[in-house]
């Protein structure tokens, strides 16, 4: 399914890699793997510069796929997460991730914010409320926004 190196990527991501592909199996089946290839592909920063590379990964690859479909749109922004990832950490990758288009949650820890941040400012517990969708608060599944 995921090599562990990829794993481990995703974990410095702050991403949980079972979640995240558990996700991906039900959405895609079997083509969940192009999420692993994508993570295998583009592993360090250099991979991810050329303009046009996760446009020639995909047509290489995946040209059997639109690149106007959703599991291509899904793995572009996974490439995308990458790049913010490796230009600005953990960090800069929570901060612009698009969850609408299939980003993974991010599960930031304390030593990820930069310590200029003005976080010590909060209270030690703070109530956040956030406007959600009808069809969310039906489902009762609640998503980091």
């Amino acid at each position: 399914m995921i090599c562990d190196k990829s794993k481990a990527l995703l974990e410095q991501m702050r991403i949980d890699a079972d979640e995240y592909f558990e996700s991906l199996y039900k959405r895609f089946n079997d083509d969940y793997r192009v999420f692993a290839d994508v993570l295998d592909s583009f592993n360090c920063n250099t991979k991810t510069q050329p303009e046009f590379a996760f446009r020639d990964f995909w047509l290489q690859k995946y040209a059997s796929y639109s690149m106007e479909s959703e599991l291509c749109n899904w793995a572009f922004e996974l490439f995308n997460n990458l790049k913010r990832f490796y230009s600005g950490g953990v960090f800069e990758l929570f901060k612009t991730k698009q969850v609408e288009w299939g980003a993974p949650p991010i599960r930031i820890k304390r030593e990820d914010v930069p310590t200029n941040s003005d976080i010590e400012q909060l209270e030690v517990e703070v109530t956040i409320y956030r406007g959600l969708s009808p069809n969310e608060f039906e489902s009762k599944n609640f998503a980091q926004s």
